[in-house]
């Protein structure tokens, strides 16, 4: 029978084998309150590959007062020791159907096919963006999977419908728009500000307008889209607010340049008006100018 010492503390020589593989544990049981907790942490160094998989569950708190409580508090841990519930599902290593046993590392066939499902979804997604920037609003599935040259069922295997996809585009979009919703610095005198903020909104809203418009005609049936348009709204008033404090005393006033810096008044603008990018652009600068100067 092995002996364990000190030394098992520490990690032990790998050797040759690529299967070698070791563990750590540490559980505790709390019977006061009724929290456990499971990690175990996962090495195998022949593969390049480790894990650190958690798990927490809680129960009744165990009140334990002398030895004839035992059987209570070893219920406790016995439902302690049932389904846990992890605060990081992702980061479990097994499917809780399948055999306890430490998840393997995937072959290098099955990394190739994920390699390649990543690369086709995101085919997909640049199809999808080619097409609704050149004109394209609202692209069927045989749209994407012509532009994309991929399998028409391919789609589908990837995203679970079209508004799946979509919102999958709206996440790109959103990232074009993070710089602008999340700027912060605003520096000068007014007329310094309002130039700042109106070069600054109105060269995104170029760069996502076929976009909105996609959405546009998606908005009426897509209570997501719609929730996005209302807290895009609500971060353009408080950046407003935040770069021209000057308004935040006069509500009409606010409400009126929050209207003209908007992406609504930048479409009418730009496509109803047919003013060019300098020229819509000034015609706001103008606009917010008056209507805090006077």
């Amino acid at each position: 029978m092995t002996t364990v010492t000190g030394t098992d503390e520490a990690m032990h020589p790998t050797g040759e084998d690529r299967a070698w593989s070791e563990s750590y544990y540490f559980n505790f049981v709390d019977p006061k309150t009724g929290v456990g907790m499971f990690t175990r942490m996962g090495f195998r160094p022949g593969n390049g590959w480790a894990d650190a998989p958690h798990a927490v569950s809680q129960v009744a708190p165990v009140e334990r007062h002398s030895t004839s409580d035992r059987p209570h508090c070893q219920a406790g841990m016995a439902a302690l020791a049932g389904p846990l519930r992890s605060p990081y599902p992702h980061a479990m290593t097994s499917d809780p159907t399948s055999s306890p046993r430490a998840r393997r590392a995937p072959p290098p066939e099955q990394d190739g096919r994920m390699a390649r499902g990543r690369v086709t979804r995101e085919k997909i997604v640049a199809a999808l963006l080619d097409l609704i920037r050149e004109g394209n609003l609202s692209p069927t599935s045989e749209d994407v999977a012509q532009h994309a040259k991929v399998g028409g069922r391919t789609v589908f295997r990837h995203f679970q419908d079209m508004e799946s996809l979509f919102e999958e585009m709206n996440a790109k979009v959103r990232s074009v728009m993070e710089p602008l919703l999340t700027r912060t610095s605003w520096e000068g005198a007014l007329e310094q500000r309002i130039e700042q903020l109106v070069t600054a909104r109105t060269a995104t809203f170029e760069q996502i307008t076929p976009y909105y418009l996609s959405g546009e005609t998606r908005l009426h049936a897509s209570p997501t889209l719609q929730r996005a348009r209302a807290q895009l709204a609500i971060q353009q008033r408080r950046q407003l607010l935040a770069c021209l404090p000057e308004v935040g005393e006069r509500p009409e006033v606010a409400s009126a340049i929050e209207l003209l810096t908007s992406m609504e008044g930048w479409l009418r603008l730009r496509r109803a008006q047919g003013l060019s990018i300098d020229q819509g652009r000034q015609a706001v600068v103008s606009a917010v100018r008056r209507l805090l100067t006077g």
